[in-house]
């Protein structure tokens, strides 16, 4: 086996000292760009590669060591501002900055929120960029987005950063979220598994396009597999949506279950069709609320509604952990190729579906 390229043997064929060499290798914004480049590819042309025994080393002197203040995390919240809210919380996802600011504590960051106008407009990115800049912050988690077209234009070589949700439209950060496709999937099989044999999506198309389709083409997918009288089209609608649109498509299909989110079951196709669940429908949730949320227990302990438990806690908790990585690593930036970590979410039985044998 050939011995292993050093960074110094790097250095000395490059004509630089090895320091440059180890900030060119994780992509450091203070160096120039063709610095960088011409290191990079020296270091390809050499054959090197990162010794693992010395990252490991350097994670385990890191694990060992007492926590201490290392630095400010930056929770870049987009959503419209709503009455009530307080400055230093996020608009929605509470629950998912909740797991993020519990694990930057014990990591010793401190998680701070940081408001931008949903639209993305370059004034309040600019002013941002500054704020940031002279409070010294330089990791960023980047919140889910009102709309799927949200462009956040700031100086990126400044930052280590990465996205919480598929709603971030540019720009394309490394990504924890929601494994959505695994969700639905998981929700109609269970929904056949319970006996029901004519289940329906019904979802806003602003809830489709922020999810990257994948709630939608998960349902496409599992239906390939129900006999071809049981394969109900979707109902992707925009809001607010007609009484005439929902009949029509109701009386068309006539679903036994649907997949849809909690707010339109609630305020509008329940009372739009006067449908009570689960005697009319089954209805399971694309993301159930958690207990702290407002989700009433019924009977026997029983959730209100069935459906999926998004871990958003755990998604945010991961992507503080991986941002901290990112930092340690110096990588900044935009990623040439952006990488996604899907967490599954679980399985919640509800009063909103009838148990087995009670068809």
């Amino acid at each position: 086996m050939p011995p292993r390229v050093t960074v110094r043997q790097i250095a000395g064929k490059a004509g630089v000292h090895y320091t440059t060499v180890g900030r060119a290798l994780r992509n450091h914004p203070g160096l120039p760009a063709a610095t960088r480049e011409r290191i990079q590819a020296l270091a390809r042309e050499m054959g090197y590669t990162p010794d693992p025994m010395v990252s490991a080393l350097s994670a385990y002197r890191m694990a060992r060591q007492r926590v201490t203040f290392h630095g400010t995390i930056a929770w870049i919240d987009g959503y419209p501002q709503r009455e009530g809210v307080p400055p230093k919380q996020p608009m929605v996802h509470g629950r998912l900055f909740a797991g993020a600011q519990v694990r930057a504590r014990e990591m010793g960051y401190n998680l701070e929120v940081y408001r931008i106008d949903p639209d993305g407009e370059t004034p309040t990115a600019a002013a941002l960029d500054r704020v940031l800049v002279a409070r010294g912050v330089r990791n960023l988690i980047v919140a889910p987005q009102f709309s799927a077209a949200s462009r956040l234009e700031l100086d990126w070589r400044r930052y280590s950063a990465l996205a919480v949700s598929r709603s971030v439209g540019w720009p394309q950060l490394h990504l924890v979220t929601n494994d959505h496709f695994y969700n639905v999937t998981m929700a109609a099989r269970q929904l056949w598994r319970l006996g029901y044999r004519r289940v329906g999506l019904m979802l806003e198309r602003r809830l489709v396009e922020i999810t990257g389709e994948r709630w939608l083409g998960a349902f496409l997918t599992a239906r390939q597999y129900w006999p071809e009288g049981e394969r109900l089209e979707p109902f992707v609608f925009e809001n607010p949506v007609p009484d005439v649109l929902l009949r029509n498509w109701w009386e068309r299909w006539r679903p036994d279950a649907i997949i849809t989110e909690k707010g339109f079951w609630k305020n509008r196709l329940s009372v739009a069709l006067e449908l009570r669940c689960p005697d009319d429908v089954g209805v399971a949730l694309v993301s159930t609320p958690w207990p702290s949320q407002g989700q009433e227990e019924g009977g026997g302990g029983r959730a209100k509604f069935a459906g999926i438990l998004e871990r958003v806690d755990r998604i945010g908790a991961t992507a503080v952990e991986q941002l901290v990585r990112m930092e340690h690593m110096d990588e900044r930036g935009l990623p040439e190729s952006p990488l996604n970590t899907l967490v599954r979410g679980e399985w919640q039985d509800g009063e909103s579906v009838k148990q087995p044998g009670l068809f």
